[in-house]
């Protein structure tokens, strides 16, 4: 769970909701710290169902 402007951020539906997208295949979602909001989600960008990893 992450707080991010005082609401408690759940990171696997951000995920669940992230990974509906056709080009996604998988993701992790993070809190890092932020001034103004505590912390902010950040989710890497991944190698998507079309692309490769290399």
């Amino acid at each position: 769970m992450i707080i991010t402007c005082g609401v408690n951020v759940f990171t696997a539906e951000v995920e669940a909701t992230i990974v509906t997208r056709p080009d996604v295949l998988e993701c992790a979602v993070v809190g890092v710290p932020d001034d103004k909001r505590g912390e902010a989600l950040r989710a890497p960008r991944w190698a998507g169902r079309d692309r490769s990893v290399g």
